[in-house]
This record gives C-alpha cells, sequence and structure tokens, in this order.
C-alpha cells in the first residue's frame, strides 16, 4: 500500500471480498465488523490513506496454515504486526 495507487490496491482482491478485521467494519458502520465487496473496501482503505499519508508496509514473512495466512509486516512507526486471513 505504500504507493496509495487504490487502484493498484483493488486490482489484487475479487469483487465479492469480505473482509473481517478488528476495528475493519465498524469504520464503514457495518455492525458485522466486517468490509463486504471491492467498493466498500476501496473506501476502508482510502480513508486509511488519507488518515495516515505517511502508511506504509514492510512484508517481513507469510506463515501457511491449513486453511489460514498469517502475513508478518512492519509499518510506518515501525511496529512488527501479524495479520490472520482465514479460519
Amino acid at each position: 500500500m505504500d504507493s496509495h495507487d487504490l487502484d493498484a490496491i483493488m486490482s489484487h482482491y475479487a469483487p465479492e471480498i469480505v473482509l473481517t478485521i478488528a476495528g475493519c467494519g465498524e469504520a464503514l458502520n457495518d455492525l458485522s465488523g466486517a468490509v463486504r465487496g471491492q467498493l466498500a473496501l476501496r473506501e476502508y482503505f482510502k480513508r486509511g490513506v488519507e488518515a495516515y499519508p505517511n502508511l506504509a508496509f514492510e512484508l517481513l514473512d507469510v506463515m501457511w496454515g491449513l486453511s489460514s495466512v498469517v502475513l508478518y509486516y512492519k509499518n510506518q512507526n515501525g511496529h512488527d504486526l501479524r495479520r490472520v486471513y482465514g479460519a
């Protein structure tokens, strides 16, 4: 997301994407806690890059499970973070 190019970012997501991350759905007033569809996800990412102009991620590792994947990365503040996707 370092380039903040929303078209390039969104090219990685299917139209029917459902993204569930703590705080993600709430940012768009979705009580389920999920962001559903490319348009909603684009809006979520747009708010992020507008709120944090120096937003940047450095991917450190990808760890695969049977039905999940964990992305280990560093953000613009130098914090090490992990994000779990899947079951």
